[in-house]
């Protein structure tokens, strides 16, 4: 009986093995070679190592276990088969989730412009119930000095950060963190979010307690 469930166990994990390296490989997809940044001060990549995540695609199914990379400063994610290759998508990939520092972090595009940002544009959404989203785009800057009485020029990402919210009217507009603009994103609602955020001594300053207000609210609106 033992070596039949265990025999039984195995094929079942060859199974889900295979069907997930099946669905990798028929994600739309070409070889990428990465740009060169031996040279340069910083990285245009949330991280230079590929991260543990899923991809969500437009059909509604999604890929665990892919390791994936973004490129803020080309709003580009690439992945690694199982071959180890890294690949970019053909289709567009716009959600998807990755593990940092043992958290699980989501990105999403299609939001409006706004500033220099478009629909290609890809957000970390930081709250999980639902609209209204508030979004962090962290940013790459890469700028180029060169030194005093110098040919040599130096190349540097700069890292950056912004804040947003999507709202139930499918507008985006930049967060403003201070109480006094808590009317903005919780109409009808500011008072009791303001004793929320007193009472759990929350700070708007801080992502997690940021997310938590918002999903406070969307729990009591």
């Amino acid at each position: 009986m033992k070596k039949t469930l265990l025999f039984s166990f195995i094929v079942l994990s060859f199974v889900k093995t295979s069907f997930a390296q099946g669905i990798v490989s028929k994600i739309p997809a070409r070889p990428f070679v990465p740009e060169n940044v031996s040279n340069m001060e910083g990285t245009p990549y949330l991280a230079n190592d590929f991260s543990k995540g899923t991809f969500y695609l437009a059909d509604g199914k999604s890929v665990d276990n892919m390791l994936i990379r973004l490129n803020l400063h080309k709003e580009r994610v690439t992945y690694k088969d199982e071959k180890g290759m890294e690949l970019l998508p053909t289709d567009p990939i716009n959600k998807f989730t990755i593990e940092e520092n043992g958290k699980m972090l989501t990105f999403q595009k299609g939001f409006p412009a706004i500033e220099k940002f478009d629909a290609s544009t890809y957000y970390e959404v930081l709250n999980k119930k639902g609209i209204p989203m508030v979004l962090k785009k962290r940013t790459k800057t890469l700028l180029s000095r060169r030194e005093y009485n110098s040919s040599k020029v130096t190349d540097n990402y700069l890292d950056g950060t912004k804040y947003f919210v999507f709202d139930e009217t499918s507008k985006i507009s930049k967060l403003k963190t201070d109480k006094n603009s808590l009317g903005l994103y919780f109409p009808n609602k500011q008072n009791e979010v303001a004793a929320y955020i007193t009472k759990e001594k929350l700070s708007l300053k801080n992502d997690d307690d940021l997310a938590k207000v918002f999903d406070y609210y969307i729990s009591i609106k």
